[in-house]
């Protein structure tokens, strides 16, 4: 693990701001991901779509077709070696895009990147997975419970 580290670090990213993102999912949905790779598969995609979108939308400049910089790393325990199926993203922190005259690739840095937006991704994530979950039967239709007791508030004005 320690060489994997080390490689990365040295030979793989770019020498560009980056920042790590976990996605856990709640222990019921862990399962599915655990022994069905095609919901797994599914399940990185939706989350690197949702990083994406935050991304871009929060790096100057950055045209709609701009394209991120990630590698991620599926774990399937937790620290105590429990069954834990859980990502590890390292994106760096903006995105890419080319110039069609030249071919030149620009980095866009995120910039404008603040908590908020940290919490649009996990909206974002949180929802298209249930739906994902559901519309392959995987979930009950009142199973929307799921994520209920780390969903974040909703930000209102009243109390």
């Amino acid at each position: 693990m320690a060489e994997v580290a080390a490689h990365m670090t040295d030979h793989v990213p770019p020498h560009l701001p980056l920042r790590q993102w976990v996605l856990s999912l709640p222990k019921r949905l862990r399962p599915f991901l655990q022994h069905k790779p095609e919901v797994a598969t599914v399940v990185l995609a939706i989350c690197l779509r949702a990083i994406r979108a935050a991304l871009r939308s929060t790096s100057p400049g950055a045209p709609a077709a701009a394209r991120i910089g990630a590698v991620s790393f599926p774990q399937r325990f937790g620290s105590s070696l429990n069954t834990h199926f859980h990502f590890h993203v390292l994106a760096l922190d903006g995105v890419f895009s080319e110039d069609p005259a030249s071919g030149a690739v620009r980095f866009h840095q995120a910039s404008e990147l603040a908590p908020a937006h940290w919490h649009e991704v996990e909206r974002a994530v949180q929802r298209r997975v249930l739906r994902a979950f559901s519309t392959r039967g995987l979930l009950e239709s009142d199973a929307g419970g799921a994520w209920r007791d780390i969903a974040p508030p909703s930000r209102s004005s009243s109390p």
